[in-house]
């Protein structure tokens, strides 16, 4: 750590904090992870550590994901150094617009960039199984940037398929079938041996869906009092009614209408039938009509101009609204 210069703390966790610093040998400037390795053992997340690790080695090429520049190590803590992303987290943007959600524009053009880089990792054998507004940090040009793979699955280490349903994520975006029914009277699909296990990508698609709808709303779709309420809430499906608002936040009422579908497929509480499990996997996701609109996927998608990060000075402006992801009319 002698080499760098601390600027500020980004953000924490149970075992690691990311620091804003600044190399001092050239001036760079980079997100520092820093994870105690007494904390690591304690919290018995040493599993978790390499995981990230060969993730984000393995989707160094995907230009969605937060680039890994380096790691290193002392007596105490382990060092991942990664690319900053000064437009914060997709969590800062959705939280500066409540109590209403985002523009619909922006909320097709952060998707359409998640699930392309959703699906380029599911490419290269790895499930997320954190996917959430906090986890998809803004480049400098607005564009996402997916991160913090420590609870990912590494499908080519997968050998008997076992531990793909662990119950490892965030309270609000897991999906159904790693838990129990509601109340508790039944096992759910990760102890009921005799259920078919079921397609890995789509608990990131089911945490996808989630992220879109508190995009397009500004909250949770299952949110409850408490994490028990929470979760009896997803596996009996009760979705949080979209606010009457919704219909005038746009003048093209069939756009509305598609984005609330997608949502719909998406939240579908089996895997096997979920938007994006089936055998076109990420394909059949773009080509519902709410990506109707959507001229190109792949590298062209990100040289288009992306949503402005909105400051807490521009809470209530409406000039932010510059995406051009849309095919003009």
């Amino acid at each position: 750590m002698s080499h760098f210069e601390v600027i500020q703390e980004l953000g924490d966790g149970s075992f690691s904090e990311v620091l804003l610093c600044r190399r001092k040998s050239d001036q760079s400037v980079c997100a520092l992870k820093v994870m105690v390795k007494h904390h690591i053992l304690k919290e018995k997340k040493a599993e978790f550590v390499k995981n990230e690790r060969v993730a984000m080695d393995r989707c160094a090429d995907v230009p969605g994901v937060v680039r890994l520049r380096f790691t290193f190590q002392d007596c105490n803590s382990l060092y991942m150094g990664m690319d900053y992303c000064p437009g914060g987290e997709l969590f800062d943007q959705i939280r500066r617009r409540k109590p209403r959600g985002l523009p619909l524009r922006h909320v097709r053009a952060y998707a359409a960039e998640l699930l392309d880089t959703l699906d380029a990792v599911h490419t290269r054998g790895i499930v997320h199984r954190d996917v959430k507004p906090e986890n998809v940090l803004l480049d400098e040009r607005g564009h996402t940037l997916l991160t913090d793979f420590g609870s990912c699955l590494d499908l080519r280490e997968d050998g008997d398929g076992t531990p793909r349903l662990a119950f490892v994520g965030t309270c609000d975006y897991v999906p159904p079938e790693i838990l129990g029914e509601p109340g508790g009277d039944e096992v759910g699909w990760a102890e009921d041996l005799s259920r078919p296990m079921p397609p890995p990508a789509s608990m990131d698609w089911w945490s996808f869906g989630c992220v879109v709808y508190q995009m397009l709303t500004g909250t949770c779709p299952f949110r409850g009092a408490n994490e028990f309420l929470t979760y009896n809430n997803i596996v009996a499906r009760n979705v949080a009614p979209w606010p009457d608002w919704l219909a005038d936040e746009t003048s093209d009422a069939d756009a509305t209408d598609a984005a609330k579908d997608l949502v719909e497929q998406l939240l579908n509480p089996d895997p096997f039938e979920r938007l994006g499990s089936g055998p076109r996997g990420a394909d059949d996701i773009r080509a519902h009509p709410f990506f109707e609109s959507v001229c190109e996927w792949g590298a062209p998608l990100r040289s288009r101009s992306a949503p402005t990060p909105m400051s807490r000075s521009r809470r209530n402006s409406s000039s932010s609204d510059s995406s051009e992801y849309d095919c003009a009319t």
